[in-house]
């Protein structure tokens, strides 16, 4: 938003020429998503913490973690805001690479904050807490998968096919299907990998600081691929595929990262709040 607003008086004021450079506008949707998460982090917290929406403490689970049944959970709507809005104000909106990652975050994160709220409810009418159903949340998982891959498969959002892929490691091949039946394989296996990753995460969850973590670990590592992506000369330099408009995601992982961090203040030991399905 911020782009389109200023871009235009760059010509009048220089310093906004640096609204061109994707590391600049990475830099400020992290240091944007980490204002966020701290201006209005606590008063999220002390919300959920009011509504009692506390962390599930499964069966079999230590007993030196059994306090954590009375810390609030659902904390994940403070790494969304902060994710959303510095992409909304830092990153291309006409970029389809952003729109789609948007897009799937948003879709995920319904999902879990339907599967929270309906745990919240359940709790408050006295039934048993159970949540969204878990074939119900898996065939949310499944349908925004095959959409996704449906989409990158029959549209290709950059000027390589599809279904295609490289071979780690080695210089620049790339690896296409050799008969059209098999590029259909390529929607499975994205929906395989967005709903395994989704599934990864939410495990993880529970464990002061180990999800937030292990996520902004993840996520800083895909927006360097991303940048390194999205530039001519890098990929260049290194022999691997260029993608043109992919370095644009670099801002998006750049506010996933803040915003993990940023929430990582709050659930490090001992953690004030969780994730939940949610995050």
């Amino acid at each position: 938003m911020l782009y389109f607003l200023l871009q235009p008086l760059a010509r009048d004021v220089s310093v906004l020429n640096l609204l061109n450079y994707i590391t600049v506008r990475a830099g400020a949707a992290f240091v944007t998503a980490l204002l966020v998460c701290f201006l209005f982090g606590p008063a999220i917290i002390r919300r959920l913490r009011d509504m009692a929406v506390h962390q599930v403490v499964r069966a079999g689970t230590p007993d030196t973690h059994a306090g954590k049944g009375t810390t609030p959970t659902m904390g994940g709507f403070i790494i969304l805001v902060a994710t959303f809005l510095p992409v909304l104000l830092w990153a291309r909106l006409d970029n389809r690479y952003v729109v789609l990652a948007v897009a799937v975050t948003a879709w995920m994160g319904g999902i879990g904050f339907l599967d929270d709220y309906l745990k919240l409810k359940q709790k408050r009418e006295g039934k048993k807490n159970e949540g969204l159903v878990e074939r119900y949340k898996l065939a949310g998982q499944v349908i925004c998968g095959l959409g996704l891959g449906a989409y990158l498969l029959l549209d290709p959002i950059s000027t390589l096919p599809g279904a295609s892929t490289t071979l780690p490691f080695f210089k620049y091949i790339l690896v296409v299907p050799a008969v059209s039946w098999a590029a259909w394989l390529y929607i499975p296996w994205v929906t395989f990998i967005l709903t395994g990753v989704s599934n990864a995460v939410n495990l993880t969850d529970g464990l002061d600081g180990l999800s937030s973590g292990l996520v902004a670990i993840a996520v800083l590592t895909l927006g360097l691929f991303a940048y390194v992506l999205g530039r001519v000369d890098t990929s260049g330099y290194l022999q691997v595929f260029y993608l043109s408009g992919a370095g644009e995601l670099t801002v998006f992982c750049a506010a996933v990262v803040g915003a993990c961090i940023g929430f990582l203040w709050y659930n490090a030991h001992p953690a004030q709040v969780f994730m939940g399905d949610t995050g």
